[in-house]
């Protein structure tokens, strides 16, 4: 029809519909599949049948899987017990690696899967069209779950052919505890925690102790006419203790894959809405889901090396074989039963309101697709089949069949959203766990989502089950139960999946025919009316990549063709007039049309500035018709900048005192280049003198303290801060660190030792001559004080005071000075005290350290000869024999005392004996002649000089003293 010859180009078309609201329409050629279904079709029987293997291996190996599982269960039932659980750990072994892997795969799978589909969907989803299919697709999607829930809850093949019980516990949650889980644990707090964790309301008993008092009537009186009182009754007390339940919000072990779901359906649509903003964040997302379905796919192809040994464990375990094969069966009566309702009464049943057209006439052309999916259990497969159906049998407008099946490929799993919830509530009815209505509506809700990120490909369901059964807490390992079947429902699955694509399909094309219909462009030439065509695009290349830099080099070559005259292809817009030019190679004059050019690179590409190129191209024949299509190139990213911080100097001014691993400053950089070339490490860069004081995180930038500090070595710090990038690439920035002082170290005395000599004469009030003069300075030379100085120890501390007159200590003589008597004289003249200089500090220091110190202070007191000798007597009375020679004289009292109290050569006397007249007495000498200080002198005869009695009886005379 002419709309199928018109369909087959590549483009945008935009009209007003009946309501004027704008359909937009993305109308693809033929796809990949399509020409691979060609080319098998003429490829000889033996590689058709060699191909037709290849492609169904898989579904070969799961038959045989369960087979050779089936059998090996079986014999080793004979010859091992149940109970020897170390022989069946070892057996299990394969296949626990193959619950692990697909327990690891559940995460990413549910974000990659959800985030990349519904973001992708407004690329898709052009306009009204795109936007009720996915409606159509998710309501009976979400129809599909209610109807397997409600069947598989009537039916109960769980509890079929008898109760086995495993153990499993039903909560005691009522209904409505069970509904505010749901919607609790839909936002998680923590979304890195809703990875391990959920929350439950588990309901406790609480006791309530009322406490009642009553009056007992004791007399037996009759209130009603008397009053009572204090002896007619008695008070009574007691208590009454009930239970009630009290709800407690807990967080327990399991993913909440409730919440990750609505965060990923709510991330993926703000996605879509972002417009060109949030493509970049998609296509990782696109290309996350593309790795996480690579992986998918290599777990299911080593998955019938698990199911073997899975399946024979399982057998080995059961403890009624015939019980469990008739759940079995029940449960695939159940799934076929609901696949059947949804895809022969609800699917046709929507049909059939929605264009008042026979269902099942619809049906029945589609029956070779039907088959083709049941045959290769893959709905992406059947693809090229469905929408050839469409067109050919049921006269579905191509360009419909192509918009929207891939839609559905994509987000439409009908049979498999039935078939999960199916089985995880059949699962939880053989393990005897009840599920309350909260589970259940976890159940529909995450077999929905999950539904949506399964692949189209032979038992993907697998891998989607184990996130439906992680929801509820179910065990993941008890899939293995249904292993044995899946292969076979898989098929049937696929079938109702593809047919839902098909209903959906004939449901848009009947409610937007008209509009498509006056898409066509006729023209009236000299022949009469005929259709004419704009020149159409051959298939552009879609994953164009580049290295950014500057080149002249080609980067695509584009081909034009129409019916309608000489084409040509230019630029559409001056943005890529500027980046582009475009080389004709090829150019024909007659039909069919051909144009060929080159797009050459003009401008320089930068990732930074933009990281995809979106070229327009513009194809005009010489009838004026046009068609516009766009080329993307993808700009990869090479390392071209170099880290940049956000400031080339940072300063920071650290106390002295602060702790070894303490941040000092973080000093970050950017790097706009992507992978290695945009990670930047970090290091420092200082003078040997620096040693190891600080270091800096390589991978963070934080600068720490990484030795003790002292600011009387160094008060500042400058290092030059270096950022490499992956590629080599380094940015610089300048660090000064300045120390602050604090109050860590006493004063400290200049120009020791403080020594001095005074005479003891000295006046009160005169200073001390020191040697060297006396001053301390603060050790702290960042926080100056002022210092005061006084004398804490030493015996002459109260002769002497101290002060400052700001810059030395001043020493003077507070007291009278003697150094012949008192503390001075017990001194010996020499007065050691200890001088202590004490810092003022402020008063909002706060925990200052020490600020004081002490030194030695010596002060020798100088004697002056200022006292007199003195005799014990003023008179001494001696006797001699007469003619005695060389004898001493008898003195009454034994002996002549005399003492000088002055010190040293003050002290020093020379003694000799006069007479009254000054001249010196002959022939009587005092001995000794000589005392130092104080001594006891005798008068010796000398010279044979001797008394005569009888011409003297008496005689006087005086001791004197001189000093030497």
């Amino acid at each position: 029809m002419w709309w199928q010859n018109f369909c087959r180009n590549k483009r945008q078309v935009k009209t007003k519909g009946i309501h004027d609201s704008e359909l937009t329409l993305h109308i693809h050629r033929e796809t990949a599949m399509e020409k691979k279904m060609e080319a098998i079709n003429d490829k000889p029987k033996k590689s058709k049948i060699k191909e037709i293997i290849m492609e169904n291996l898989l579904i070969m190996l799961m038959i045989i899987s369960v087979i050779i599982g089936v059998c090996l269960g079986v014999g080793l039932r004979g010859i091992w017990s149940p109970d020897e659980k170390r022989k069946l750990h070892y057996l299990r072994f394969p296949g626990d690696l193959l619950m692990n892997m697909l327990k690891m795969m559940i995460i990413p799978l549910i974000v990659s899967s959800l985030i990349s589909s519904l973001a992708f969907l407004d690329s898709k989803s052009s306009g009204k069209m795109g936007l009720r299919a996915v409606v159509y697709y998710l309501t009976t999607t979400l129809c599909a779950v209610i109807i397997g829930i409600i069947l598989v809850v009537t039916i109960r093949p769980g509890d079929r052919g008898g109760k086995i019980e495993k153990g499993g516990s039903s909560k005691n949650a009522d209904a409505l505890d069970s509904l505010f889980d749901l919607i609790r644990n839909c936002f998680p707090d923590n979304l890195i925690e809703a990875c391990f964790r959920k929350q439950t309301t588990e309901v406790l008993d609480h006791k309530i102790v009322t406490e009642h008092t009553y009056m007992m009537n004791v007399t037996g009186t009759n209130f009603t006419t008397q009053s009572p009182n204090d002896d007619m009754v008695k008070l009574v007390n007691y208590t009454t203790t009930r239970i009630v339940d009290k709800p407690v919000v807990k967080k327990v072990e399991g993913m909440n894959i409730l919440g990750i779901v609505v965060f990923s359906i709510f991330f993926g649509c703000t996605l879509s809405r972002m417009g060109p903003a949030g493509k970049p964040l998609s296509a990782f997302f696109e290309c996350m889901h593309i790795a996480t379905m690579k992986i998918v796919t290599l777990i299911i192809w080593y998955s019938p090396v698990g199911i073997v040994f899975l399946i024979a464990v399982k057998l080995i375990e059961m403890e009624d074989m015939g019980k469990v094969f008739t759940q079995l069966g029940y449960y695939m009566l159940t799934v076929l039963l609901g696949l059947g309702l949804h895809g022969f009464i609800v699917l046709p049943l929507v049909y059939f309101v929605g264009t008042r057209k026979n269902p099942f006439i619809f049906c029945y052309n589609m029956l070779r697709a039907l088959l083709t999916a049941w045959g290769t259990a893959s709905s992406s497969s059947t693809l090229p089949v469905t929408m050839e159906c469409l067109e050919e049998k049921n006269k579905i407008d191509i360009r419909v069949a192509k918009f929207v099946t891939p839609i559905g490929a994509t987000i439409n799993m009908d049979g498999t959203a039935l078939y999960e919830a199916v089985a995880s509530i059949f699962i939880a009815q053989y393990l005897g766990i009840s599920l309350n209505f909260g589970e259940v509506i976890i159940i529909s809700l995450t077999s929905t989502a999950a539904a949506i990120g399964a692949a189209g490909i032979p038992s993907a369901g697998l891998v989607t089950m184990a996130i439906v059964l992680t929801a509820v807490g179910l065990p993941v390992d008890e899939v293995t139960l249904i292993i044995p079947i899946d292969w076979f429902l898989d098929r049937f699955r696929t079938a109702i999946n593809v047919l839902g694509d098909a209903y959906g399909a004939g449901l848009k094309w009947f409610l937007y025919r008209y509009e498509l219909m006056t898409v066509a462009q006729l023209r009236v030439d000299n022949t009469g009316l005929s259709q004419k065509y704009p020149p159409r695009f051959d298939t552009l290349p879609s994953l164009l990549q580049y290295d950014e830099g500057c080149s002249n080099r080609t980067l695509a070559t584009v081909t034009a063709r129409g019916d309608n005259g000489v084409i040509t292809i230019s630029a559409n817009g001056d943005a890529t007039r500027s980046k582009v030019d475009i080389v004709q190679t090829q150019s024909s004059n007659s039909m069919p049309f051909i144009t060929k050019v080159q797009i050459n690179q003009k401008a320089c590409m930068d990732r930074e500035t933009e990281a995809t190129w979106y070229l327009h191209l513009l194809a005009e024949d010489t009838s004026n018709l046009k068609t516009i299509d766009t080329l993307q190139i993808y700009i990869l990213d090479v390392n071209d900048e170099k880290p940049s911080f956000l400031s080339k100097l940072f300063q920071k001014t650290i106390p002295e005192n602060a702790k070894t691993s303490t941040e000092v400053i973080k000093a970050t950089a950017t790097d706009p280049d992507n992978g290695v070339g945009g990670v930047v490490t970090y290091s420092l860069v200082s003078s040997s003198l620096y040693g190891n004081a600080f270091d800096i995180d390589t991978n963070t930038g934080s600068i720490t303290v990484n030795e003790a500090l002292d600011y009387s070595k160094l008060s500042f710090y400058q290092y030059l801060i270096v950022g490499t990038d992956g590629g080599g690439l380094n940015g610089t920035a300048t660090l000064i660190i300045k120390i602050k002082d604090i109050q860590n170290r006493p004063p400290y005395f200049t120009g020791q030792p403080f020594n001095a000599y005074i005479l003891e004469n000295s006046t009160i009030g005169s200073n001390v001559p020191f040697t060297y003069p006396i001053r301390a300075d603060d050790g702290d030379t960042g926080v100056p004080h002022a210092i005061e100085y006084k004398f804490t120890h030493g015996k002459c501390n109260e002769f002497f005071e101290i002060k400052s007159n700001g810059i030395y200590a001043i020493v003077t003589v507070k007291k009278t000075l003697d150094r012949d008597r008192g503390v001075i004289h017990d001194a010996r003249g020499v007065c050691s005290m200890t001088l202590m200089a004490i810092e003022k500090l402020n008063s909002n220091e706060t925990n200052p350290g020490p600020s004081n110190s002490t030194t030695p202070v010596v002060i020798s007191i100088v004697d002056v000869d200022d006292n007199l000798p003195e005799f014990s007597q003023s008179l001494y009375n001696a006797t001699v024999f007469e003619n005695l020679v060389g004898a001493p004289l008898t003195i009454k009292g034994d002996r002549i005392n005399v003492t000088d109290v002055d010190q040293d050569v003050n002290s020093h006397l020379h003694l000799e004996l006069r007479y009254h007249n000054g001249s010196i007495v002959q022939g009587i000498k005092p001995v000794p002649d000589t005392v130092q200080g104080s001594g006891n002198v005798m008068l010796y005869l000398q010279d044979d000089f001797s008394f005569d009695f009888e011409k003297v009886q008496e005689v006087s005379f005086m001791v004197m003293y001189t000093y030497r």
